[in-house]
């Protein structure tokens, strides 16, 4: 099992040391609350909690976006290295944003495109059983509700997730978020995750961008440290030495 007391969350600006829901999964999470509508956020702790997401992860791909028109909507097909293939579903739409934002608070994480969605039917069903999943998120809970996953496991029943967003700042747009999370035993494995929101109004409108999947073969249970060549090589000598010192004693 993942050792929590390693694992990473980082709050929103300013709000402190964000705390853990006290479902199985391994969760890593970090908001940047310093965006508008006009400006982009800083992406610091956002991208703190994705580093950390994905120490624990060796050869996963990262969907971007960029090799899909802007237009597209779904049924979206998407591509994962090492985790298959997956499909978005639901109500969204491939968006172009060259700089800034779209004037509302919503922009990509990276490159020029993202994903924009309402707050009622979105989701991804992946082509086989998957272990972890990570995701930006953009211009969330302005609106005064709070951002949810299904994650629907592979051996049968779902799990509801709160991913935390801004907190009481009704209407913050431009904020961001990253939210990953990571199965600890094949019975966590999911086949599919669909997002809502509690705003009881409806209309609220989200951007999304660089989704990770990763198999649960691409965990790492206690972080991914893979030696420096540099480190293998004096090993590799090491072991050379201490062989020829026993050849030498057994003479």
């Amino acid at each position: 099992m993942l050792n929590k007391s390693i694992m990473t969350a980082i709050a929103a600006v300013g709000l402190g040391a964000a705390s853990f829901s006290a479902h199985a999964y391994t969760t890593f999470s970090g908001i940047d609350a310093d965006g508008s509508g006009s400006t982009r956020a800083s992406f610091t702790n956002s991208e703190a909690a994705q580093a950390s997401f994905l120490s624990f992860l060796q050869g996963v791909g990262t969907e971007t976006f960029e090799g899909i028109p802007a237009g597209t909507t779904p049924p979206i097909g998407l591509v994962f290295p090492g985790a298959g293939a997956a499909t978005l579903t639901g109500s969204a739409e491939v968006v172009f944003q060259g700089a800034g934002t779209n004037g509302v608070g919503r922009y990509p994480h990276s490159g020029v495109h993202f994903v924009e969605t309402s707050s009622t039917s979105f989701g991804v069903t992946f082509g086989s059983n998957v272990g972890a999943f990570g995701f930006f998120g953009m211009d969330i809970g302005e609106f005064g509700g709070d951002l949810w996953i299904r994650v629907h496991k592979a051996g049968g029943g779902s799990e509801d997730i709160d991913v935390p967003n801004v907190p009481a700042i009704p209407f913050q747009d431009g904020s961001a978020l990253y939210f990953g999370l990571i199965a600890t035993s094949v019975a966590e494995e999911f086949t599919s995750i669909d997002f809502f929101d509690t705003n009881p109004g409806g209309g609220d409108f989200f951007a999304f961008d660089d989704m990770t999947v990763g198999s649960l073969q691409q965990v790492c249970q206690t972080g991914c440290n893979v030696p420096e060549p540099g480190s293998l090589a004096l090993g590799g000598l090491a072991l050379l030495g201490l062989g020829a010192a026993r050849r030498r004693k057994n003479v």
